[in-house]
């Protein structure tokens, strides 16, 4: 068989490893807990909105906020459900981030929050004046609420990096008693990972596709070739000549 194009197996590895489509059920169920546990909090910290800042001048914009909130995140959960593909999906997620975001803001400058710092300086007479700093009675209100703000934006977090892909890279390895010019790695699009809790773990098989561990990439150093499970067959490239 003679060696493909390294230009020819870059572009059939683009093919198999950029499938539009959502990875497996496994990984979906992963981001719906994700976010159902968003979901939880958004709707506590509504109900935080409506309670306890009934009295702030900032009441209405802060409760049409979560109420936003709430909305992005039922669309995440109407995307997950009905396998969206993962453009449409990132979108949602880039949203609801915004939205919270916006929240955060809105918190941290509402009345309940206003401040004064304290003041020691001379009086003109000899002597001087001083005011403790002072913060507003509702400033517990907008702590509680933007400890579980955090929280909802940690989820968010959570589920971008599940869908952040790893690239893959195909070290050169020279063969025993090879001579001639080495042939540079081949940097491939990444495949979708669920992580062990450091930002790791095995690469996710997309719908339709059979690729087993290390998302069925089976190199040999020595014979410098690649191949590519597809069903029952295999495709078999070989890099350089």
């Amino acid at each position: 068989m003679k060696p493909f194009t390294r230009s020819l197996l870059t572009g059939l590895l683009l093919a198999v490893t950029s499938a539009p489509v959502m990875a497996d059920h496994c990984l979906l169920r992963e981001l719906d807990d994700l976010n159902f546990a968003a979901m939880h909090e958004a709707r506590a910290l509504r109900w935080e909105i409506n309670d306890d800042f009934v009295d702030s001048r900032d009441y209405r914009g802060l409760l049409q906020d979560a109420e936003s909130l709430m909305r992005d995140l039922r669309s995440i959960q109407d995307a997950l459900f009905n396998e969206r593909p993962v453009t449409m999906l990132r979108r949602e997620i880039d949203s609801a981030h915004d939205r919270i975001h916006h929240l955060i803001e809105h918190l941290n400058h509402c009345d309940f929050a206003a401040s004064s710092p304290a003041i020691h300086r001379h009086n003109g007479r000899g002597g001087y004046t001083f005011a403790p700093a002072t913060r507003h009675a509702g400033m517990i209100h907008v702590r509680a609420a933007l400890a579980s703000a955090r929280k909802i934006d940690d989820q968010l977090v959570a589920m971008d990096r599940l869908l952040s892909p790893e690239p893959v890279v195909l070290e050169e390895a020279p063969r025993p008693g090879a001579i001639g010019r080495p042939v540079p790695a081949v940097t491939l699009p990444a495949v979708p990972v669920r992580p062990d809790g450091h930002g790791h773990g095995p690469a996710l098989p997309s719908r339709g596709l059979n690729r087993g561990a290390n998302g069925g990439l089976r190199i040999n150093p020595v014979s410098r070739t690649v191949e590519i499970p597809l069903g029952n067959t295999g495709l078999m490239f070989r890099i350089g000549g």
